[in-house]
Parts: C-alpha cells; structure tokens; sequence
C-alpha cells in the first residue's frame, strides 16, 4: 500500500498562502507641498496624516501613517488615500491613489474650492444652459475695479483659488449677477446663485394696430445718469420677442423706423409680463448708451 506524507500543519499553511494570496505590495511615496500653484515648496514644518479609504470612500478609523516635517517620505499599500496637510494654521486635504510604482505627489496649500450653478427664481430647478462665470479679486466700487482671475462657461462651474476676497459674476442670456464670496484656504464652498428673474413680452402699437414688422427694444435702467443719458440692459428685436431681465424697475424705449415710444417696465421674479408700447413719429428719443458694468 501506498503511504501518504502530510506536510506538518504550519508548512502547509505557509506553502497554500504562498500560493493563494500574494503578499500586499507596498510603493514608496513621496509627498511635497507648495503655497499656492505656483509657489515655492514648503520649507517649514508640516504635519501629514495619511489616511486609508475603504471600498466605500470613506476614511478609516486611524490614519495609516503620521509624519511631521516639510516633505512626506514612506511605503503605503495599494490602495486610495486621503492626505490632510497642515502648515501654519491652513489645513488641505486631497485625494491620492497610490500604485505598484513610486509615487510623488505635490500638495497645494492656501486654495479655497468653489461650486457655482444658478436658479433663475426661487422654487425653479438649475438652470442647464451655458452660463458665462468670471471671477475677480474683490475691490470696493465696481467689479471691474478687480482684478479678472479665472472664467469658465457651462451651467455649472468649479474654482480652485487662493484664499481671500473674489467677487463671481454670473452672465445668463440678458442677464448678469454679481456675487461676493470671501474663500477661506482648506475649505470647499457650493454656492447657488439666485437671479431673481422674470419674463416680459415685448409689443409695438403704432395708431390702433400692432407692429408685426422688426422693432428693436431697447430694455435701460429707470434712471438717467448725470448727463441724461440711459444705460442699456438689454436689447431686442423683433415684432414681439421675449426678454428675461431680474426683479426692479426699468425703462422700455422701442424703436420702429421714425417712430419711436417708452414705457414703465416694472419686472417680478418668477413672473411674466406682456407690455405694449405706443411708437409715434417724433423727436426727444431718449439718449441710450451701453451699461456701465
């Protein structure tokens, strides 16, 4: 009879292990930080806290590894991570997924993370068209006194800016809003922008009858300025066309040929409004200059 030989239990164990399951493999990383995009690496102490993410995303309950000094140097398994960075009172967090090769990874400090969409009145669902975002340094007076830092056009946008003081301005068909939004380093903000708007519709009566010929309408602020001139908001043309202006008062001028007329153009956010102007042959036509901002 044929004998059997049988591994002692310990040699087996290692001998199927060995075959089934192949040790983790760890990479080395390398892990620096900057002071902004373009800023010089950071020289002073920085405290890293590496976390493991498990297959849901989250962060495990302790870190995988603590380290303090301006670069990070260690071995770290397959896997997805999180890298909190903190470095004279500001604190990042970024995300890293970490291979069988080395890996060397730049941290950028001092950035504030912000979300943008827009609603075009309240209870309304986000507006999905293109919309024109640009964002400025914040200065007192008008936007333009800023400095113009980044754009972007889509219905939503994302900003990765240095900590401080911005104004958004938001471009949306005749319309526009400007937003202050101050931005503090390490932190991520999701702003939804309100324009609180309505609709009008625009309409020409030249004696009794509607003029279904093109008109061009001319939508300007309420007030002149100091030389009598109106400043423009927005400008149409057609025999009715519709026009989205946000929530005030304003100023309707049509003009059709050598007849031109005004009217009061009072707009509700959420609403909209059919208004009629009388063109008639004249002179005193308002004087109508672009807007200011």
């Amino acid at each position: 009879m044929r004998k059997l030989f049988r591994l002692p239990s310990i040699l087996a164990a290692i001998f199927a292990g060995s075959l089934c399951a192949p040790a983790a493999f760890a990479a080395d990383v390398t892990f620096t930080a900057t002071m902004g995009h373009d800023g010089d690496q950071i020289k002073t102490p920085v405290t890293w806290t590496v976390t493991k993410l498990d297959k849901a995303g989250k962060p495990e309950a302790k870190p995988t590894a603590v380290q303090t000094g301006s670069t990070f140097h260690g071995a770290l398994k397959t896997g997805h991570y999180v890298i909190l960075a903190q470095s004279q009172g500001i604190a990042t967090k970024e995300k890293v997924f970490v291979g069988s090769d080395k890996l060397s990874h730049n941290v950028v400090m001092g950035l504030a993370h912000i979300t943008l969409n827009m609603i075009a009145s309240r209870g309304r669902k986000p507006i999905t068209e293109p919309i024109e975002w640009e964002v400025y340094t914040y200065q007192k007076g008008k936007t333009e006194a800023g400095v113009m830092v980044d754009k972007s056009k889509g219905s939503t946008a994302s900003f990765s800016l240095m900590a401080g003081g911005y104004v958004v301005r938001a471009k949306y068909k005749d319309t526009k809003a400007d937003l202050v939004v101050p931005l503090i380093a390490g932190q991520s903000y999701d702003y939804t922008i309100n324009l609180y708007a309505g609709y009008a519709k625009l309409a020409a009566v030249a004696g009794k009858k509607a003029v279904t010929q093109k008109v061009t309408y001319q939508i300007v602020r309420q007030k002149p300025n100091e030389n009598g001139e109106y400043e423009l908001i927005a400008e149409k043309e057609g025999a009715t066309p519709n026009v989205m202006l946000r929530e005030g008062n304003y100023v309707l001028i049509a003009r059709y040929g050598k007849m031109w007329g005004r009217e009061d153009l009072a707009v509700q956010a959420g609403q909209t409004k059919t208004v009629k102007v009388t063109v008639r042959e004249g002179v005193g036509a308002p004087i109508v200059i672009s807007s200011a901002n």
